[in-house]
């Protein structure tokens, strides 16, 4: 379904809703008038068709009262519709219902984009245009593909940041001889030890004496 389509649906449903709340006076219900814009913003591409309503929350009926009116621009500079006349600058189309105020803008452009306010007695409130253009909707797609590629290299050189250290410490300590115990004395008590010196020494000299040195043997 096209956006200015939904937008239609909303704003009538607004509609029926401000006509079961409404009063039975016009003058008195111009006296409280509320109104309520929709959408209060849309972003639209250069060239579509744009609709944004303004809903009057009583049963008052703007085509016999014809006190809505719409401006453009942030001080509300521009003038669009007033006293059921509309600017003859304004390639838009203005709409009046019983209860409901509509803007029509066909073939939008860059120049189109503002803030529209709809005015019903002393209340008013705003829609916010923003025209995006071919190119402007590719550097967005770009920019975000962009972002997506760079939060991925981040991720990677983190992992690896991280993960080659932990891999070099347990390389090292893998290849790393463990520390040779000595057990000479293993199973020995205290007295014991001197004597197994002993005992060492004299199986040195034997060793010795068999290898043809005994001193009986010149």
């Amino acid at each position: 379904m096209p956006r200015f389509v939904e937008v239609s649906v909303f704003c009538t449903a607004l509609t029926l809703l401000g006509l079961l709340t409404g009063q039975n006076s016009a003058s008195e219900c111009f006296q409280n008038a509320e109104c309520q814009q929709c959408p209060r913003f849309i972003a639209a591409r250069r060239g579509s068709t744009v609709v944004f309503s303004c809903i009057c929350g009583t049963s008052c009926n703007l085509l016999e009262i014809q006190q809505i009116s719409w401006f453009e621009g942030t001080e509300r500079s521009s003038t669009l519709y007033k006293d059921n006349s509309p600017d003859p600058n304004f390639h838009g189309k203005v709409l009046t219902s019983n209860t409901t105020g509509t803007v029509i803008i066909n073939k939008v452009q860059q120049k189109d984009s503002g803030i529209y306010y709809c005015k019903i007695n002393k209340t008013d409130c705003g829609t916010e245009l923003k025209v995006l253009g071919v190119r402007s909707l590719k550097s967005v797609k770009t920019r975000n593909t962009l972002k997506d590629a760079i939060i991925m290299i981040q991720t990677v050189l983190i992992v690896l940041f991280v993960s080659i250290p932990v891999l070099m410490i347990l390389d090292k300590n893998s290849r790393s001889d463990p520390m040779e115990e000595d057990h000479t004395y293993e199973g020995l008590e205290i007295e014991q030890a001197p004597m197994y010196e002993d005992i060492v020494t004299l199986r040195a000299v034997e060793s010795k004496w068999t290898a043809a040195e005994h001193p009986c043997l010149e």
